[in-house]
């Protein structure tokens, strides 16, 4: 961690793999569509190491990265949620589904359901929500999830079946 906040981009490509899969699963919690997920992913890296040298306690790292993360995902959604959607319009003026959308009933229904999971999944702790998309979103087996999270597997288990638990109380 000295040596990346001095500036060296070799130890601070090895902070960035280690915690890769921990900022992609924060950001893909909160963030449709891979190519989003990655870019964001780099550009909060990329933020990370513009401000290294302002982190006082170097030993609170990833909950520093995890916070860059979010606040990532979250300006993110911000500005898609003021952009017109993509598609064209109909003969009748009203917009047109843009190129893949469910029919307008199932697309409701699977955008209400994909909002709640989103909503119970951000009442987790960012560990608890990297493991959760890691495991069940990104289909990782535990123990990769733990390597990824740099937790033990014993430990990301626990973590998964009291995140799953709560997860079923807030969307029953």
């Amino acid at each position: 961690m000295a040596a990346a906040q001095r500036g060296d981009e070799e130890a601070f490509a090895r902070l960035v793999r280690r915690r890769q899969g921990l900022v992609l699963a924060l950001i893909a919690a909160r963030v449709r569509g891979r190519n989003d997920v990655e870019d964001l992913a780099q550009e909060v890296f990329l933020r990370a190491w513009k401000r290294l040298p302002e982190l006082r306690e170097p030993r609170k790292f990833a909950g520093w990265l995890a916070r860059i993360a979010v606040n990532a995902a979250l300006d993110h959604r911000r500005r898609a949620a003021v952009r017109p959607r993509t598609g064209s319009l109909g003969e009748d003026g009203a917009a047109e589904p843009a190129a893949g959308d469910a029919p307008a009933d199932r697309g409701l229904l699977l955008r209400e359901d994909f909002a709640r999971v989103l909503e119970a999944l951000g009442t987790l702790d960012a560990r608890s929500q990297a493991a959760v998309v890691l495991r069940y979103r990104e289909g990782l087996a535990v123990k990769e999830v733990a390597e990824r999270l740099g937790d033990s597997p014993a430990a990301v288990a626990m973590r998964l079946t009291r995140a799953l638990r709560a997860l079923r109380e807030r969307l029953s």
